[in-house]
């Protein structure tokens, strides 16, 4: 909006000011938001290449080969088990290691 548009239409010029003021006043404020939604989507946008980043490396990883290891973790677990049992029952039983007090 400009001064001549508004002298057109015939307003006296204290009105004018009083309109180009307001106008002045909403188009800062406008400016202001629109500057805090570029920051906002500058920083949506970082993320979301951060996120596709992460997308990427984690689409690299061999999930096969980790279930393989998890696999093989449990069943070592279950032999660690069942010789901690195995020791624990002898070292009751008075047996030491290989060897058995008893014999």
């Amino acid at each position: 909006m400009d001064r001549k548009f508004l002298t057109d239409l015939g307003l006296e010029k204290e009105v004018i000011d009083k309109i180009l003021d307001q106008n002045g006043t909403e188009i800062t404020d406008l400016k202001t938001q629109i500057k805090a939604k570029d920051v906002e989507i500058s920083t949506l946008r970082t993320d979301l290449i951060n996120a596709n980043n992460k997308v990427a490396d984690l689409s690299k990883v061999d999930v096969k080969d980790l279930q393989t290891q998890l696999a093989n973790e449990k069943a070592a677990r279950v032999k660690d088990k069942q010789a901690w049992s195995l020791s624990s029952t002898l070292a009751k039983a008075g047996c030491d290691g290989w060897l058995c007090r008893e014999c």
